[in-house]
């Protein structure tokens, strides 16, 4: 299997409902609801906003 290596850094946004993912390729934001649905392991992926 090959390694995937993603590299930026992930902050909250300022108005503090969302998580903004910045890379290379570009930037997405998580809304909390979503990314605190998959880290108490409800849901599988959480949707990204462009």
């Amino acid at each position: 299997t090959g390694e995937v290596t993603i590299e930026g850094y992930a902050m909250l946004h300022p108005a503090g409902r969302a998580v903004v993912i910045r890379t290379r390729e570009g930037a997405w934001l998580i809304p909390l609801v979503a990314l605190s649905r998959v880290a108490r392991g409800e849901a599988a992926s959480a949707h990204l906003l462009f």
